[in-house]
């Protein structure tokens, strides 16, 4: 058992350190840094407030991109170069952490399937044999099952129909079998990121302010008596932006708007496992 977990483990670093892995990665990173100018304008139009936001047209976000990857620190702007470290720090490790979370709570819920079927086989086999010596304890083979009526022949039509009702009960088995492996899948793929969300939210607020931080950006005030207030700050980088926040902020700092997650996670996981309970209940 443990030279199989071995194996197993083996065959995993050598998938995860293989080239096609490390070309995929390079191909992402890449990606992430033609998007990033694109992420930091919409941001701005996301958070802006109305009262002092003029209409944005579709291509804005285009343009203030594109102007974003021109602009050399005269402000407090950040510059390109400085925003797109973090950026592509916290995107790969997103998908990076997400697909090995995603895949280890793959192979654990295949794992218990695999035990519950073979509980359930083994189940079967004990019955099957103990109904096979049963049935070399009588004289004919006639197969008798009783019924509010008295006792039924279920032989010739009734072993045909028999074939039937296993036939239905067989496919039906495989639909909703097939059905559950991708609510499993669904809520695999659910829990991974939740997972990697709350690892990683530090390093997205960090990111966020980052892109925000000399835009000129104005939001709605939902704690006091002004309409607006202004995003002031000051931040060298990544490294400062995050020590500034842990010293005037705390460690909450790092989590402000972690509720709206947790919202959003929450309706995700009550439709899975509503659909998860409608099928149970339908079949």
């Amino acid at each position: 058992m443990n030279s199989f977990l071995l194996s197993e483990y083996d065959f995993g670093l050598n998938q995860l350190f293989s080239e096609r892995l490390v070309k995929h990665l390079i191909l992402k990173s890449l990606s992430i840094i033609v998007v990033t100018p694109f992420i930091c304008s919409s941001s701005v139009e996301t958070v802006q407030s109305l009262i002092v936001a003029e209409s944005p047209s579709p291509l804005d976000s285009i343009k203030e991109g594109f102007s974003r990857v021109f602009h050399f620190k005269s402000d407090r702007k950040l510059p390109f170069y400085m925003i797109v470290g973090p950026s592509v720090a916290y995107h790969l490790a997103h998908y990076i952490l997400f697909s090995l979370t995603r895949e280890a709570l793959l192979y654990l819920n295949r794992k218990s399937q695999e035990d519950e079927e073979y509980l359930k086989q083994r189940r079967i086999r004990q019955r099957t044999a103990a109904k096979q010596a049963h049935l070399l304890t009588n004289d004919d083979f006639t197969i008798l099952g009783e019924s509010s009526q008295g006792i039924v022949d279920l032989t010739g039509d009734g072993e045909r129909a028999a074939a039937d009702a296993a036939s239905t009960i067989a496919n039906n088995d495989g639909l909703v079998s097939g059905t559950k492996d991708i609510l499993n899948e669904l809520k695999c793929s659910l829990y991974a990121n939740i997972i990697t969300d709350i690892v990683l939210y530090p390093l997205q607020t960090v990111m966020y302010r980052l892109f925000l931080q000399g835009t000129r950006t104005l939001i709605d005030n939902v704690d006091g008596r002004t309409a607006v207030i202004p995003l002031i700050s000051n931040y060298d980088s990544a490294s400062d932006c995050y020590a500034s926040v842990l010293q005037y902020e705390g460690t909450s700092g790092l989590f402000k708007g972690f509720g709206a997650l947790v919202l959003q996670y929450g309706v995700q996981a009550a439709l899975i496992h509503l659909a998860n309970y409608c099928l149970n209940k339908s079949f």
